[in-house]
């Protein structure tokens, strides 16, 4: 018998028998664990945030009460899971629909379209991507857009923030797509294993296995990328030279692909040297935008928002050593283009502080989806042993 792997991942009491009782799905109870997580990175982050260059004292207060609330309320659901009792559906999606309020709240009165918090709108649209069926994804994914807009405006329909505010909502709906891509893959795969049952899967079966599955997450991602450049080459470009420049990468990217789909589709996706390869080249053109691309450069380019949907696409195929490499490889690229565009900006304790949340939300959703990715390894072990043999 193959050896399996050593990524694994125990499962709580209740997922042996599974969690379809009154009024509680499993795949929502094993989501819970995921939501539960995310809201700890977001109250232990945002109070201290909150604290490092503390705003008006009223605006503060807000802040603090926000972070309170959402501490308390998340302390009970983790003990029902910790007691195997998970929360009904309805008490998951009650409780997700007061993070998104307490998220917009907090953008709201943290400047609306200029405020840094949106940024946790991202680790969130994600975490209920992965743990909600379909519609329930598109009410959300959908409400999340909506807010946002709202609070954003007058000012995101302003002609000089059209292509920011279009690249952020872009990548927003790009992460609810890549994460529900893959919690509809893992349910098939789910279902074929409990039917066929068969041997334990060495850990290159496995990852063989993933990375078949899997790829047309990573493409989503990429197509997302090729979007949000295609808009703000087209929306910024003011002469014909600026915009035959900026065109052609994303053309090219575009080509690239048009061959890694049209393989996929093919049932002959690239290998695993072939995607890794591509998925450098993503990191590559992301950081080199932010560094290079013509208006605000570095810390204050708008475009860093196009690692998030790279990242949770590598992280929803890769082992988790493979994720941590390559989310750890976009940080440090995306610091390393920082400091080298300004320099300066270390002398502000503002501009860290900025720098380190969006370094926190960039490793928060590569986090969080290799989380989940272990769940649903663990969860197609256990619908298989019933038929091994």
């Amino acid at each position: 018998m193959a050896r399996p792997s050593q990524d694994h991942i125990t499962l709580p009491a209740w997922a042996s028998v599974g969690a379809s009782t009154a009024g509680v799905s499993e795949d929502i109870a094993h989501g819970q664990v995921v939501i539960v997580t995310f809201r700890w990175i977001m109250a232990v982050a945002g109070f201290l945030f909150a604290l490092w260059n503390p705003g008006p004292v009223g605006e503060l207060r807000v802040q603090i009460l926000v972070i309170f609330a959402l501490a308390v309320a998340n302390f009970y659901l983790h003990a029902q899971l910790l007691m195997g009792r998970p929360s009904l559906d309805l008490v998951v999606f009650g409780a997700s629909a007061v993070d998104l309020s307490l998220i917009s709240v907090l953008v709201a009165t943290g400047g609306g379209f200029d405020s840094s918090l949106f940024m946790y709108y991202y680790p969130a649209v994600l975490v209920f991507s992965v743990a909600f069926p379909t519609a329930v994804t598109f009410a959300f994914t959908a409400g999340a857009l909506a807010l946002y807009t709202l609070i954003g405006q007058p000012a995101m329909t302003a002609e000089d923030n059209v292509h920011v505010a279009a690249t952020r909502l872009l990548s927003l709906a790009a992460i609810a797509v890549c994460g529900h891509l893959y919690w509809r893959i893992e349910r098939d795969r789910r279902r074929e294993a409990a039917l066929r049952g068969g041997l334990a899967r060495s850990e290159a079966q496995e990852g063989a296995e993933d990375l078949f599955f899997g790829q047309v997450v990573i493409l989503a991602a990429r197509w997302a990328l090729i979007a949000a450049g295609a808009v703000v080459v087209l929306w910024t470009a003011r002469e014909q030279t600026e915009l035959i420049t900026g065109i052609l990468p994303v053309v090219a990217l575009m080509a690239v692909n048009f061959f890694l789909h049209g393989r996929y589709l093919l049932e002959q996706p690239a290998n695993r040297m072939l995607t890794v390869a591509a998925t450098l080249i993503d990191l590559v053109v992301i950081t080199a935008v932010v560094l290079a691309w013509p208006g605000p450069q570095g810390l204050a380019s708008p475009l860093f928002v196009l690692y998030y949907p790279v990242l949770v696409g590598f992280a929803f195929v890769f082992p988790p050593a493979a994720s941590a490499a390559y989310t750890g490889l976009a940080l440090v690229g995306y610091a390393g283009t920082c400091f080298l565009a300004d320099p300066s900006f270390v002398d502000s304790s503002r501009q860290v502080e900025l720098l380190v949340q969006r370094l926190t939300t960039m490793a928060a959703v590569g986090g969080l989806a290799t989380y989940y990715w272990r769940i649903q390894r663990a969860r197609r072990r256990l619908a298989r042993r019933p038929n091994e043999g």
